[in-house]
């Protein structure tokens, strides 16, 4: 770990100016940094021996043995409680012959966990009876969305975890367990994406902010088609477009922040919402079909990831056939000057 953070202290006196650092090399210090600041983690979390939790965690098949790791795990558990967490998802996974599979033992010690303000064991209690599944681990639990939400809301509220954020706003919105609020899951999403890691680490978060609208809309237009005045049905769907906009304007918000750090998922999602691809609100102005070609062509020049390229592709796509060849040419003027971090692209009405 500290030959890759001497690396990414090296790298920009080799390339000596910032403005020299293309925007591949600015993201892949970025994928860097990420790996950097998840191991970092871990090692604070489990000392000098985190990577046998590392190891002990991500068994999915029974082993043999799981010693020496297991005497390892004895020892540190009578002095760090993060190790605990882990004997209790061994508990529950049954991988080690050395501690015998005792589901009801396990989630008891995640719930005694949970109460004492551990992140982990608050997460996986909430996916927990949310699912009834502890990842491979299927139907362990009841499922409860009024337990799940208290669990998630225990690790938004004293960690702001960033999976029990994503979780829990997806029930606000689309559970019939619990009151739906809207406010409420922009909210946590929001405060989820300001949180201190890196942007990598934040692409659910992203995609979720992406796909709330969406959903918001989904669910609202179901239930006024189901009615048989077509021009009601047009009515009311004009007006729920006009109720969505807050919530589609909270998203952009985030989402242009998350470009401009670097992160070429917020770069995809927001060169299609720029244009309205997903819900026409509205029409598009000028000013954001040349800012959706620009954040679809860096997308679409640094990440290989198909499903981002498929909508950087098809939001690229649409500005390029609604722009002039002029206004064409200053978005490719402002893709190829823009770095990660750069503001200083934004254009006016």
């Amino acid at each position: 770990m500290k030959t890759l953070l001497a690396l990414l202290l090296l790298i920009p006196n080799f390339l000596n100016a910032e403005n020299l650092v293309s925007k591949n090399t600015l993201l892949l210090l970025n994928g860097l940094k990420t790996m950097e600041s998840m191991f970092e983690e871990i090692e604070k979390k489990f000392g000098e021996n985190w990577s046998i939790a590392w190891d002990l965690d991500s068994y999915r098949e029974p082993q043999e043995t799981c010693e020496p790791y297991i005497s390892v795990l004895k020892k540190e558990m009578n002095i760090n409680s993060s190790w605990s967490g882990i004997y209790a998802s061994l508990l529950i996974r049954g991988v080690c012959p050395e501690i015998k599979q005792n589901t009801k033992q396990g989630i008891d010690l995640l719930k005694d966990l949970a109460l004492k303000g551990d992140e982990r064991a608050q997460r996986d209690l909430g996916v927990i009876y949310e699912t009834g599944n502890y990842g491979f681990i299927k139907d362990i639990e009841e499922i409860n969305i009024n337990i799940a939400s208290q669990y998630y809301l225990m690790a938004i509220n004293q960690h702001n975890e960033i999976l029990s954020a994503r979780k829990y706003s997806n029930l606000l919105v689309n559970s019939n367990k619990i009151n739906n609020d809207y406010e409420l899951a922009f909210e946590i999403l929001e405060k989820a994406a300001s949180k201190n890691i890196s942007i990598f680490e934040k692409d659910d978060i992203y995609v979720q902010l992406y796909l709330l609208p969406i959903q918001i809309f989904m669910k609202q237009y179901e239930r006024i088609n189901k009615n048989d005045d077509k021009y009601l049905v047009l009515n009311q769907t004009e007006q729920l477009l006009e109720s969505i906009e807050p919530y589609y304007n909270l998203s952009l918000k985030v989402l242009i922040n998350g470009a401009e750090s670097g992160s070429t998922t917020c770069m995809a999602l927001l060169s299609d919402m720029l244009v309205y691809l997903s819900i026409p609100i509205k029409e598009p102005t000028r000013i954001a079909i040349i800012h959706s070609y620009m954040w679809s062509n860096i997308a679409l020049e640094v990440d290989n990831r198909e499903h981002i390229k498929k909508i950087a592709r098809e939001a690229r796509d649409y500005s390029e056939a609604n722009l002039s060849l002029e206004d064409i040419i200053i978005a490719q003027n402002l893709t190829r000057n823009w770095l990660p971090g750069s503001k200083d692209y934004y254009l006016v009405e």
